[in-house]
């Protein structure tokens, strides 16, 4: 099949990476939607998530806005900024019923490639997980310290598990504690890619002074979306998530913030979603 060129002549390549990053179900008629928004007044990126709802056709009523990043990203035609970055996170889960949680990724804000540390920073956003109030729109940060958070979950006991993007290597697994940091970018079990080292820690291959994963990948498998299985037998209560780069399933098992065993499923397809029937 010849491949479109659509995308290529009518998207500038500025562009190209905004997307919708995740749906949330509310109930039949309403949805949240977490995405990229452009202003074309400030020329700058934020990411959104907007209240959608819908008649029994699923057609549009109307829509409401939730949250807005209140650190935005500048416009920049050079492929090494921010603007540029896919490091977006955007992952919702319920938590209960007036509150979400919604994950949202450094954007390259490093102190590597760029010049400050947002995942470290209260001022900002980025590098965070979040907790919103569905009917006041407040929200407060829940943990700071985070890369690339790719996948949420929520148990039945309202623990909270988050999987993450390392840089080479590194890909981690957190149980996550209101209030901690987990270290990002200041610590990470990755490198720089290219090298055998990650500039901004003193001893490589360590996680001291900050929360630790509960597990690592590396090399890095590219986790995506994770859910917790209730209705396969012997599976019950495992995690099983996705992978992009890996193209594999995991199943893990985890026993007291313990990973007891970890299954790789190798599927040859890039999983960016899960949904147990």
């Amino acid at each position: 099949m010849k491949k479109s060129k659509i995308s290529e002549t009518l998207i500038p390549k500025s562009f190209r990476n905004f997307r919708f990053l995740d749906i949330l179900a509310l109930d039949n008629n309403s949805f949240l939607v977490s995405y990229h928004y452009f202003n074309k007044e400030t020329q700058t990126r934020s990411t959104r998530v907007s209240k959608v709802n819908v008649d029994q056709h699923y057609s549009m009523i109307n829509s409401s806005l939730l949250y807005e990043s209140k650190f935005k990203i500048n416009f920049s035609s050079d492929p090494g900024s921010p603007f540029y970055s896919n490091r977006s996170g955007g992952k919702m889960e319920t938590f209960d019923n007036n509150q979400i949680l919604l994950s949202i990724g450094d954007n390259q804000y490093d102190e590597l490639y760029n010049d400050q540390t947002s995942p470290q920073k209260m001022n900002s956003d980025f590098g965070k997980l979040l907790l919103i109030n569905l009917k006041n729109k407040d929200y407060k940060i829940v943990a700071k310290g985070l890369r690339n958070p790719q996948g949420l979950l929520v148990t039945e006991e309202n623990e909270i598990y988050e999987l993450e993007h390392g840089p080479q290597g590194g890909d981690e697994l957190n149980f996550i504690e209101f209030g901690e940091n987990y270290g990002w970018p200041i610590v990470t079990y990755g490198v720089d890619y290219g090298t055998n080292k990650w500039p901004l820690q003193d001893k490589i291959g360590r996680h001291s002074k900050h929360k630790k994963p509960i597990y690592t990948w590396i090399p890095s498998i590219a986790p995506s979306s994770i859910i917790q299985v209730s209705n396969i037998e012997n599976w019950e209560g495992d995690f099983v998530f996705g992978t992009l780069k890996d193209k594999s399933i995991y199943r893990v098992r985890i026993e007291n913030e313990r990973v007891v065993f970890n299954e790789k499923i190798f599927i040859n397809e890039r999983v960016r979603d899960l949904i147990e029937f």
